[in-house]
């Protein structure tokens, strides 16, 4: 019996890989999807090896393997959103090859200067609408939508 494994070829570009052929009786497409060769390309430049990967995201080694080799043809959300962050590239590039790899850098000025910002105008709103912004806020933080 063949093995039916997706071997990266480790030498040459991420876009050069050998697939074994399935036992002849029962022939599989197990070409690797792009959203797989995203997958690849970023664990081996960031020089993750699939175990590392799989416990970086709580999964096994073999799910990565299989999003790698296009086994896998519905990838659950939450994977799409773990391995975007695991890999520090932009989920909608990872997802569907569209927009920048690279996520947007927030600075952290910004940030803050923004949330000074929001905490003057609400200091200046009556306690009965700040109330009402607690309780959004609250609900948010939450999941409860």
């Amino acid at each position: 019996m063949l093995n039916t494994a997706c071997q990266p070829c480790y030498t040459g570009p991420v876009q050069h890989l050998t697939v074994a052929k399935a036992h002849p009786k029962k022939e599989r497409d197990e070409t690797p999807t792009a959203l797989g060769l995203r997958i690849l390309r970023c664990r081996t430049e960031r020089h993750l090896t699939q175990d590392q990967l799989a416990a970086k995201l709580g999964v096994t080694k073999g799910a990565v393997s299989q999003w790698e080799c296009g086994k896998t043809k519905n990838l659950k959300l939450v994977h799409i959103f773990k391995l975007s962050d695991a890999l520090d590239v932009a989920a909608r590039w990872l997802a569907i090859g569209e927009g920048q790899m690279q996520r947007p850098k927030v600075h952290p000025d910004a940030v803050s200067a923004r949330i000074d910002e929001l905490a003057h105008r609400i200091a200046g709103l009556p306690e009965s609408e700040q109330e009402l912004l607690l309780k959004v806020f609250d609900r948010r933080g939450s999941g409860r939508d």
